[in-house]
């Protein structure tokens, strides 16, 4: 998973994690344990729109819409280049 931040002069992914166990129910929905490593530095939008295949990502497209977003294999793989490693996943992809 990629960790985004939009409320913010340098909006764009700040950390990179896994899913970390089961999801369960509590009383106001389930939820999914998880790790994320925060990078030393944001990849800013800015420096991801510089990649054509990265500029129609979701969270380009619909800026405004709720949690969670997602990404394409295909962007997946382009993100995989830019990322510095995460301390949970090494690479964002993997």
């Amino acid at each position: 998973m990629l960790f985004w931040v939009s409320a913010h002069p340098r909006r764009g992914i700040w950390g990179a994690g896994r899913i970390a166990g089961r999801p369960y129910a509590e009383a106001d929905g389930l939820r999914v344990p998880t790790e994320i490593g925060l990078f030393d530095d944001p990849v800013t939008a800015e420096e991801l729109t510089t990649v054509p295949v990265l500029r129609t990502m979701e969270v380009f497209r619909s800026p405004q819409q709720a949690n969670p977003s997602w990404v394409s294999r295909t962007e997946l793989e382009a993100l995989d280049e830019l990322l510095p490693r995460s301390p949970v996943v090494g690479h964002a992809g993997g």
